[in-house]
């Protein structure tokens, strides 16, 4: 049996944001630590990064979930590139092979269309690659993929994952599809009326039908397993598939989307996948922004693949660095506008500087009780300058390597010692007047 130790890497850097492995990635008889899976989300917590890890290789749903609202995202983009990478590996035989999607989607989406506007995800997904010329490989034919839906170079259709299988099958390959949104579904049957002979489309339960499937008749097959989790139950029917389905078919590819949440039953899902048993697995996460205090909303999504190819790895390695620095909001926003060039440290203290006296110009000749008890549209702008603040300060950190976490809590300790509590409770001395 094929295993392979823990991996680890982490894209933000030590101290500050950024890309290094932590952990080496071997191929050999010796089993991960265990609960390693598990603390790999310790190590997201901490905000925008990437980890890979290697390891040993119902309730009625209100069907309200609409992946039109969040077409070509960054967790598309994540889901995506590695779901063409696992077909394209599969291409290197002429053996045919079933793409099998549990949870299919209305598989392409306009992004013009009312509910991709409303949020416009893709903006800060695939359309940060879009005009891009130093994409690494793997995103490169990502990119190509969904460029043949926009055959003349603007980026107006976000394909889903039906849709960029086709890109990659060939006459002899077969999609098996399933949703259960009835609007989704129509257009889902809409997308691939002209396909019926190589692929086939069903209103059904994506959980309990791949049962059917396995295994095919190829005896080849990438499963992606990706529901909405709209419901608690959608993360124990994931597991439960799953252990079915190496049941029926061992050697078949299965890829499990899931996302990066605070409450516990998401936090729980990747080490459960691990403990299944699987012959060998991988694992790759993408943060994108902090966990949100209030424990609400997504921060960023994995990908855990079952039987992954040899080659994955590797291939992941040299991509998901370049794709933290790029869908980093912050790093992107200066890079998108060539504004790099002037974020040097004196220009961003002296900028971190201007805006300070900005907040404070709201302030100025106030009394206290008045500083206290903004009208609020006043209260707004102040809010406004003091993300400016946040902004000039986060990037200013970023380029000189500085983990202001870390920092913080340092200089807290500090403080602390400096300022005594019996010695400097109400006053407001400096510590050596103490």
């Amino acid at each position: 049996m094929l295993m392979l130790v823990l991996a680890v890497y982490a894209c933000r850097r030590e101290p500050a944001f950024g890309g290094r492995i932590i952990a080496s990635a071997n191929r050999g008889a010796n089993r991960g630590r265990r609960g390693d899976v598990a603390d790999l989300t310790k190590d997201l917590a901490q905000g925008p990064g990437a980890v890979l890890a290697f390891g040993p290789q119902p309730e009625k749903s209100m069907l309200s979930y609409r992946h039109a609202f969040h077409a070509g995202n960054y967790a598309d983009v994540l889901k995506h590139a590695v779901l063409l990478e696992l077909l394209s590996y599969f291409n290197r035989k002429d053996k045919p092979w079933h793409y099998i999607d549990t949870h299919a989607g209305g598989g392409c989406y306009a992004l013009d269309s009312e509910q991709a506007g409303k949020t416009a995800e893709y903006v800060d997904g695939i359309a940060r690659l879009w005009d891009r010329d130093d994409l690494p490989e793997p995103l490169a034919a990502y990119r190509a993929a969904v460029a043949q839906f926009n055959p003349h170079g603007r980026l107006l259709f976000y394909p889903g994952s039906p849709a960029l299988a086709m890109t990659a099958a060939r006459t002899q390959d077969r999609l098996r599809l399933f949703e259960l949104h009835p609007a989704d579904f129509e257009s889902l049957e809409r997308t691939f009326a002209s396909e019926a002979e190589r692929v086939q489309c069903r209103k059904a339960d994506g959980f309990a039908a791949l049962k059917g499937l396995l295994p095919p008749p190829s005896r080849r097959a990438v499963v992606l397993i990706d529901p909405p989790y709209e419901l608690k139950e959608d993360y124990r029917r994931v597991v439960d598939c799953l252990k079915d389905a190496l049941r029926r078919f061992p050697t078949g590819t299965y890829a499990v989307w899931y996302p990066l949440l605070a409450r516990p039953e998401a936090r729980a899902l990747p080490a459960r996948l691990a403990e299944i048993g699987a012959d060998s697995w991988l694992d790759v996460r993408l943060a994108v922004r902090q966990p949100p205090r209030d424990g609400f909303g997504m921060f960023g999504s994995g990908m855990f693949i079952v039987n992954p190819p040899w080659v994955l790895p590797e291939r992941l390695e040299a991509m998901m660095p370049w794709l933290v620095e790029t869908l980093d909001a912050l790093r992107g926003f200066a890079a998108e506008r060539d504004w790099e060039q002037f974020h040097t440290p004196k220009n961003l203290a002296m900028a971190l500087s201007g805006e300070a006296g900005e907040v404070i110009e709201h302030f100025q000749w106030l009394t206290a009780e008045q500083s206290a008890d903004l009208a609020p549209e006043v209260r707004d702008a102040v809010a406004l300058e003091l993300a400016d603040v946040l902004l000039y300060l986060v990037r200013l950190a970023d380029v000189l390597d500085v983990d202001l976490v870390a920092a913080a809590e340092r200089k807290l300790v500090i403080n602390a010692e400096r300022y005594p509590v019996d010695r400097a409770r109400g006053r407001s001395d400096k510590y050596d007047r103490l």
